[in-house]
């Protein structure tokens, strides 16, 4: 299983509160350098974040006092090895951002919005404030060479502008961003497979010349059968006690009625068709099928479910498109000039009825589903970490370790030009 947010903010907590004393690493030109790849890789994180109200004004403050330290000096600089310490923490910031950008890069969902983006900030902010008073007192007695004279001041900004952060208590920092982490295609049973069979639909709902009516009733087929296994995990959840009754009845419920309107949307008319031919998903279609049998717990499906909720938009999205642009074909009956009735495949004409129930019942089953995924996400909450600061619970492995041991890609990190 690959980590999620809340696994790489207990890695972040580890790394700040073991910086320790200096070594002959931490020089100031070694700080300097080591500031420009973690401003970069925080920059980028909190630029994914959806904070609301106007982002550029709601960001303005953090990227002024960023932005000098990702740039560095003008000068080149005489050692541009980056302080280790700062290079950790760097890159467990990329890789929450990894995340974030595999997540949020639409802008996120309405419960992501606001309160529970300003939390996770906060989490990272608090962190940069801990790193930056460190670096600030590692390095005041050295001198700076060249322009890199302004280094200190720029330090001095970014402690000031993040301290607020870090006076928040870390159990008032839990959010649902936390429970965050990358699609993993190659995790066992329902998982993994909704996961490859998710990433292919994607594909395929994309390319103009490969969707075909085929694949939109499939892909809606398989929404439907794990709404419906998803319901039923529900109701043993209740039935178990794990969640109330109240939860239970309420998430089964919406996932009752995804069900209903997908079974509508995959039940295309025998006079509406799309040519195209997707081989590849028929069989990763398959896969789900089988792992829907399993009868998996409520907890095992909340990865799959969001990468169900996230592709049905995606479905009603292009099913819209193509009766908007008039790409389905219906089967019509015309009279030659003999007086003949033929019967040929022709565009669906404009103001016709034929796709108008797909379109509705797509639209329908995904406001359900994505509905009931929420509920799904706030019944199964990973518990917040406990009071304190530094955090008693955490392993004493070196931080890079616990990265690896997390299952995290090597990739992580490196869209942001970190060395790994």
């Amino acid at each position: 299983m690959t980590a999620t947010v809340a696994d790489l903010l207990r890695v972040l907590d580890q790394q700040t509160h073991t910086l320790g004393t200096a070594t002959e690493h931490d020089t100031a030109s070694a700080h300097v350098s080591g500031w420009m790849r973690l401003a970069t890789t925080t920059r980028h994180a909190i630029n994914l974040l959806p904070l609301g109200g106007r982002s550029a004004q709601v960001k303005a403050g953090l990227r002024t006092v960023l932005d000098p330290l990702v740039h560095g000096p003008r000068d080149p600089l005489p050692n541009p090895t980056p302080a280790p310490m700062l290079i950790e923490t760097s890159r467990t910031i990329g890789a929450i951002a990894d995340i974030l950008a595999e997540h949020l890069q639409g802008g996120g969902c309405d419960n992501q919005i606001g309160t529970e983006a300003i939390k996770l900030e906060t989490s990272l902010l608090s962190a940069v404030h801990i790193n930056a008073s460190w670096s600030r007192a590692v390095t005041e007695s050295q001198r700076f060479p060249g322009t890199t004279g302004t280094f200190p001041a720029q330090l001095a900004d970014l402690i000031v502008v993040t301290e607020p952060f870090a006076l928040i208590p870390p159990d008032r920092r839990t959010s649902l961003l936390d429970d965050l982490r990358l699609p993993n295609p190659a995790a066992p049973g329902l998982e993994g497979a909704v996961t490859r069979w998710a990433a292919e639909a994607t594909l395929v709902l994309q390319e103009r010349y490969r969707v075909s009516g085929w694949a939109m009733q499939a892909i809606a087929g398989n929404l439907a059968l794990l709404s419906h296994t998803a319901g039923r995990a529900a109701l043993r959840a209740g039935a178990a006690g794990d969640i109330t009754a109240a939860q239970a009845d309420n998430m089964a419920g919406w996932f009752s009625e995804a069900a209903r309107h997908w079974r509508t949307a995959a039940a295309w008319p025998p006079h509406v068709r799309l040519a195209g031919h997707t081989p590849t998903l028929r069989q990763l279609g398959r896969d789900v099928r089988d792992a829907c049998d399993t009868d998996p717990s409520l907890h095992d499906l909340r990865a799959p479910m969001t990468a169900a909720a996230r592709l049905s938009l995606l479905h009603a999205s292009v099913m819209d498109q193509l009766a908007a642009r008039r790409q389905l074909w219906v089967h019509t009956v015309r009279t030659d000039y003999r007086g003949d009735h033929i019967e040929a495949w022709t565009r669906e004409p404009p103001g016709s009825p034929a796709s108008w129930p797909l379109v509705q019942a797509a639209r329908y089953g995904h406001h359900a589903l994505d509905r009931a995924v929420r509920e799904l996400d706030r019944a199964t909450r990973i518990p917040p970490p406990s009071a304190g600061w530094p955090m008693d619970s955490l392993s004493p492995a070196p931080p890079g370790a616990a990265i690896e041991a997390m299952g995290l890609p090597r990739r992580h990190g490196r869209r942001l030009g970190i060395g790994m």
